[in-house]
């Protein structure tokens, strides 16, 4: 099925990928009209080119959630919650208070960890 059939025939209620340049998210069909996709949190869609609505090529687009792009999806949140994760010890954890003992317990997880450059 193409892109054009896809947008289409979706209804309320069908799941739809958003999908932008940082961002991509799962989102469900809240309802439609002639010439819009509306999902959740009212953000709506062209119903023919599926970009939002009254913008030019750039901004979000809706995109099928074939098993492929779902793949895609969870490593995109895998991804971004990595990185949260690791902000979050760079900037929450105050290591100048931990002890000796600790910091060695840290750095001995830290090194039997295998590199994950992907995510």
């Amino acid at each position: 099925m193409t892109n054009s059939e896809w947008l289409a025939q979706l209804k309320a209620g069908d799941e739809v990928i958003v999908s932008g340049t940082h961002t991509m998210t799962l989102d469900t069909v809240t309802r439609t009209t002639k010439t819009l996709i509306i999902v959740e949190k009212n953000r709506r869609f062209n119903r023919k080119r599926g970009r939002p609505s009254g913008s030019g090529y750039y901004g979000p687009s809706l995109e099928q959630p074939t098993p492929e792009k779902r793949r895609e999806l969870a490593d995109h949140i895998a991804k971004n919650t990595r990185k949260s994760l690791a902000y979050q010890c760079r900037d929450d954890v105050d290591w100048r208070k931990l002890s000796f003992e600790t910091l060695t317990k840290v750095l001995e997880l830290v090194r039997e960890t295998p590199k994950d450059t992907d995510r």
